[in-house]
């Protein structure tokens, strides 16, 4: 079990770090990406900044098991945004 939890945030790490990354890379696409979800512009900009911050951030936590529990809330909350 204990492997297949390392495996699984492995996975996680790798999901969120990579698309953080990218995300910072190409910000005037992150602020398109944000506003296709209808996100006002005024507020796009800001939240194209952060969700790449946020991503990165949670990736970060995933990486040690003292924290992976605050990154585990941490995914589970951006993504179920995502979904709503």
């Amino acid at each position: 079990m204990e492997n297949l939890l390392f495996i699984l945030r492995i996975v996680l790490i790798a999901i969120f770090g990579v698309a953080g990354i990218a995300k910072l890379y190409d910000l005037s696409g992150s602020k398109k990406a944000v506003e296709g979800f209808g996100v006002p512009e005024s507020l796009a900009k800001v939240i194209g900044v952060l969700l790449p911050i946020a991503e990165i951030f949670i990736a970060l936590l995933l990486i040690f098991t003292q924290t992976s529990w605050y990154g585990a809330i941490g995914a589970s909350a951006l993504l179920a945004i995502f979904v709503a």
